[in-house]
């Protein structure tokens, strides 16, 4: 129906929270999260892309946003027709993994298609850009954290696109990219898990400070998103494998 509405994600996006807040998304106006693009990218090469759209940014703010998009069915389908023709005719000019926030910019500047900000996204560490100061922990490992704003967010999501450690654990989307959970194969499947001494220490971290940049908080925020991601991306497995994948004693004749 032209009045649902449509969340358009990364792949590596883990929505935190069940709770959505739609009331702010209308005809022609939609919500975006809070990317680091600034605004200078618009005037050094996209000016001919706008048709006449990007003469005045009022903020940097305007151009700087990116997934998840939340619009109603009928916007997200006209920006989707645009921002796939922009992709095409713009990558000649930039490459990088940008592009794709780049052409959606545009092309819902190109539409009047309006994007309330918010800081609804969480997925670095290190950068202080990003709602640290809205993180809060959840109750064990088992309840990931979430971000708690005065005004309600739209939706709320982690960001995996880093890598997290804690003492000698590591982990990382890049690490696994072979991985393919339709061959129901428990090798091709696996990824390391954190040792009985990581587990301890990420133990001991959990719900210390994390809106402040120092050694302790970065510490805390890597075991934080390790519990939003890593441990849900293997619950996640767990569960398909248990669906769609027979025991090989299964499968004997």
């Amino acid at each position: 129906e032209d009045d649902d509405i449509v969340a358009s994600i990364d792949p590596d996006m883990i929505f935190l929270s069940s709770d959505v807040n739609l009331g702010s998304i209308k005809d022609n106006r939609g919500v975006a999260s809070q990317y680091s693009l600034g605004s200078t990218w618009v005037r050094d090469w996209v000016l001919q892309f706008c048709d006449g759209k990007c003469d005045v940014i009022a903020d940097p703010s305007d151009v700087s946003f990116g997934a998840p998009y939340i619009l109603k069915a009928k916007d997200m389908l006209r920006l989707a027709r645009l921002w796939k023709n922009l992709v095409d005719v713009m990558r000649p000019y930039d490459k990088s993994w940008h592009l794709d926030m780049y052409a959606a910019i545009i092309a819902a500047r190109r539409l009047d298609i309006v994007f309330t900000v918010e800081r609804n996204m969480i997925g670095n560490s290190d950068d202080g850009m990003e709602p640290w100061d809205l993180a809060m922990w959840g109750e064990s490992s088992y309840d990931i954290g979430k971000l708690h704003s005065h005004d309600p967010l739209t939706m709320q999501v982690a960001h995996y696109c880093q890598t997290y450690s804690i003492s000698s654990y590591r982990w990382s989307k890049h690490d696994h990219h072979h991985l393919d959970i339709r061959k129901c194969d428990p090798l091709n499947n696996a990824f390391n898990m954190p040792t009985t001494g990581d587990s301890i220490l990420m133990t001991e971290t959990r719900g210390k400070e994390l809106a402040h940049m120092t050694d302790v908080a970065t510490t805390a925020r890597n075991v934080w998103l390790l519990d939003a991601t890593m441990a849900v991306a293997h619950e996640a497995i767990e569960r398909y494998n248990s669906e769609f994948c027979v025991p090989l004693e299964h499968t004997k004749t």
